[in-house]
């Protein structure tokens, strides 16, 4: 149920038009998936990027480093992540 849940959250927030909509649930996808530790770190590691990638598209930029070291932490070989947390400090 949890799993259903979370990857609910994470097509919305795929989809969703705003930034503001896209962490929303982004968030939420996180929250659901701490209590069920059913995603693995890879796939965790894209939601922060995709978070991230939102705060960034809102010019909060250090909220979307936070979120990018954070996928990079589960995911540390990723160049997309790289690749999103240079484009905030350029």
């Amino acid at each position: 149920m949890e799993e259903m849940a979370a990857e609910k959250w994470f097509q919305l927030g795929f989809h969703a038009e705003y930034p503001e909509d896209k962490i929303r649930c982004y968030s939420r996808v996180l929250e659901v998936e701490k209590d069920s530790l059913i995603w693995d770190d890879e796939a965790i590691a894209l939601v922060w990027t995709n978070k991230g990638i939102a705060h960034s598209d809102l010019t909060e930029y250090q909220e979307a480093i936070r979120c990018f070291d954070n996928a990079l932490e589960l995911n540390g070989n990723n160049p997309d992540i790289w690749y999103n947390k240079g484009i905030v400090y350029s």
